[in-house]
């Protein structure tokens, strides 16, 4: 009997060493990552674990040639602060820069948010208010908050005086000396930020959205401060405000950080539109014209491709962020999937996945024609559509049935692509929609010049060639040209916009309820109608 019992727990042991073994041989270890050009994209360095260090990789190629001399993000952190480095990373994050740590009080510039909490508190005295109190000043609060952006909304959309706002061109006057220094860091030709990984179970953050949102919002401040000098009649200065917060732009457009470039758009558009109200309001000279039209051009030649920053940043951070879930590191990244659906992920599967699909949407971005590309990000756009519809499909037929379902390797890696995909779509996009108003502003520069020689506006675009432009420029949406009206006061100058359609110069600007989005220039300037308080 004993022996029986033996033999019994022999083989029970057996069996469960059995069973250990097959599931343990079926879960995904961490040591059965691949480094390979195919999965991870890059084979070094790397980390402690196998696990390639994106970290450093990504900082080698972007600090490549930078040395805090030539590095503008240096001189710019000196004028925003350091308010947005957490004091746990600060240390690296100014070795890296190559500085010493910047005190955490100093001049520097305040933004208009800051500002205008300053002011109501000082109005109400708020430190010294009691909870009630507080409560109770809530609504009015926030009907003052309303009145003071709306009276910076309308600073932003054309030329004003002290006297007329004197509440922003207070906000200016405190911010006189930080906006005086931003002159001398333009003027450095390169732009890193480090690359911070805050700890091992924590995503890259390349973005540091916070610094970037001050440096933005600074250029913001120059624009502001351009339209009062226009109304003040001061054309030179305002001008030199315009061209500085477009090469603070110019610096984002020269990182290989997706975030950068449409951080970089974004400043760049404001200041676009605003050179655009400064042509429509001023008759400049043909010298002036000549000499902003070569810079604008040597400026668009220096931006980095969207299609090079989504082979470089873009392509890590997603990298990254799969390889810390095949570590088993837990994050919230994948919260959209349906509960209780367990998955032996194939990890290697997943990499490969992923970077094709990149590879698809780079190759599609990297297209020179204009609406040769378009059709390829469409026809990209399909199939990330294609995928979430197969996705979807899976997940209903899942719902249908009593039991879940488990997730297969395919259906994860379907939803993983659309979720971290049409991202590229829109960073294209922004940049189609930035290299068109540089179009637009290119022509409003040559119409001027003709005016400035010959006495009056051409009839056609074609007119300017070759003289004052070598070509004419199309529209980087569709490739289509440009649509001129000539006026008896002036023109009429627009795209059709990201649509396609013709819509005589219509867009939200105009109307804030309108849908149309063509991208205009008018001489003389309308001002833009504010959008509607929510």
């Amino acid at each position: 009997m004993k022996k029986l019992l033996w033999i019994a727990g022999g083989i029970i042991c057996c069996l469960i060493v059995g069973m250990v073994f097959a599931w343990t041989s079926l879960r995904w270890h961490p040591s059965d990552l691949i480094v390979s050009k195919e999965t991870t994209y890059i084979t070094s360095p790397l980390l402690p674990d196998g696990y390639p260090d994106y970290a450093s990789a990504l900082e080698s190629i972007m600090k490549d040639g930078v040395t805090p001399e030539n590095n503008a993000a240096s001189e710019l952190l000196k004028v925003v602060g350091p308010s947005q480095i957490a004091p746990d990373e600060s240390e690296q994050f100014f070795k890296s820069l190559g500085i010493p740590q910047l005190p955490a009080e100093g001049d520097y510039f305040l933004r208009w948010e800051d500002w205008r909490a300053y002011l109501l508190s000082q109005r109400h005295d708020i430190a010294n208010l009691s909870e009630d109190q507080k409560k109770a000043l809530l609504e009015p609060l926030m009907g003052e908050i309303g009145q003071l952006n709306a009276s910076f909304e309308q600073a932003t959309l054309g030329p004003w005086k002290s006297a007329e706002n004197p509440i922003i061109n207070e906000w200016l006057e405190a911010n006189d000396i930080p906006l005086q220094a931003v002159a001398k860091a333009v003027e450095i030709p390169r732009f890193f930020l480090p690359v911070i990984r805050s700890g091992p179970r924590k995503p890259l953050d390349v973005n540091r959205v916070g610094v970037r949102k001050n440096v933005e919002d600074l250029a913001l401040a120059l624009n502001v401060r351009a339209m009062r000098n226009l109304g003040e009649g001061k054309e030179d200065t305002a001008w030199k405000d315009l061209q500085i917060a477009t090469q603070i732009g110019q610096l984002f457009n020269t990182s290989s950080l997706g975030t950068d470039g449409w951080i970089g758009s974004e400043i760049e558009l404001q200041a676009i539109r605003s050179m655009l109200i400064y042509l429509a309001k001023t008759e400049p000279d043909a010298a002036f014209c000549q000499t902003q039209l070569a810079k604008l051009s040597e400026r668009m030649a220096n931006a980095v491709p969207m299609a090079q920053r989504l082979d470089t940043a873009e392509r890590m951070e997603m990298l990254d962020a799969v390889c810390l879930e095949a570590k088993g590191v837990e994050r919230a990244s994948y919260n959209g999937l349906p509960p209780n659906n367990p998955i032996l992920v194939d990890w290697n599967f997943q990499l490969k996945f992923l970077n094709q699909k990149l590879d698809n949407a780079i190759k599609a971005a990297a297209v020179v024609d204009p609406r040769q590309r378009q059709l390829a990000l469409q026809s990209f756009d399909s199939e990330i559509e294609q995928l979430r519809s197969e996705f979807l499909s899976w997940e209903e037929e899942d719902s249908s049935h009593a039991g879940r379902k488990t997730l297969t390797n395919q259906s994860f890696a379907e939803w993983l692509v659309t979720e971290r995909l049409p991202l590229v779509v829109f960073l294209v996009g922004y940049e189609s929609q930035v290299q068109t108003n540089r179009n637009l502003l290119r022509l409003a520069l040559a119409l001027a010049w003709y005016k400035a020689e010959i006495g009056k506006y051409p009839a056609a675009l074609t007119d300017l060639v070759p003289k004052f432009l070598p070509a004419i420029p199309v529209d980087d949406f569709h490739g289509h040209p440009f649509s001129y009206q000539l006026k008896p006061d002036g023109y009429l100058l627009y795209s059709f916009g990201q649509n396609g359609i013709d819509e005589q110069g219509a867009n939200a600007e105009s109307d804030p309820s309108s849908r149309a989005d063509d991208i205009t220039a008018r001489v003389p300037a309308v001002k833009p109608v504010p959008p509607p308080k929510e």
